[in-house]
């Protein structure tokens, strides 16, 4: 029979329940960290959003310049000298313009997506005791012991490389009720 501290209540508890509702608190106080930064990032996602629009407005407006610039110019014959430069001009100020515009925007979507990934690690870390998600040289360790002489007579075992979430979280957490 076991007891809760301090008291000489029988308990049917398997785990340590005080520890166990100190480490609950703490996971959300660590989730609520991770989501506060989530919303941090997302406030610099709308200011890296806000310059870019703004710098598409002027890009846009730099080849509304060009092109307004020869309106009043005259250019002579259709296929004149004058008339193909002039056209050129144009082209090349709207495919600068354009070009210029897909790359800043392929670069704000990258930068979104490059925090929206930190923000989703950075969440995922917190429940895992070791602080961090896995990475693929964290499987090699396990993988020479099996594949060496260390594994030689291991069969049928289970090798947890979880970064110890395994053993943090008792099965009743997951409603596997005995």
């Amino acid at each position: 029979m076991s007891y809760l501290y301090g008291d000489s209540t029988s308990s049917t508890l398997d785990v340590n329940f005080i520890d166990f509702l100190r480490d609950a608190v703490e996971f959300c106080v660590q989730v609520l960290l991770a989501d506060q930064s989530i919303v941090q990032g997302q406030a610099r996602t709308r200011s890296l959003d806000h310059v870019a629009a703004a710098e598409v407005e002027r890009l846009q407006k730099v080849g509304a310049l060009v092109s307004k610039a020869f309106e009043d110019v005259p250019l002579g014959e259709e296929d004149s000298a004058t008339a193909r430069c002039v056209a050129a001009i144009v082209r090349s100020a709207s495919d600068l313009v354009r070009a210029e515009t897909a790359e800043l925007l392929s670069a704000l979507d990258a930068e979104i997506s490059k925090r929206d990934d930190e923000a989703g690690q950075a969440r995922g870390a917190k429940a895992v005791p070791m602080g961090r998600v896995g990475r693929p040289e964290d499987i090699a360790g396990p993988l020479l012991f099996l594949a060496g002489r260390g594994g030689a007579y291991t069969t049928g075992a289970i090798l947890p490389v979880d970064g110890g979430i395994g053993v943090t979280a008792p099965p009743a957490m997951f409603g596997d009720h005995e």
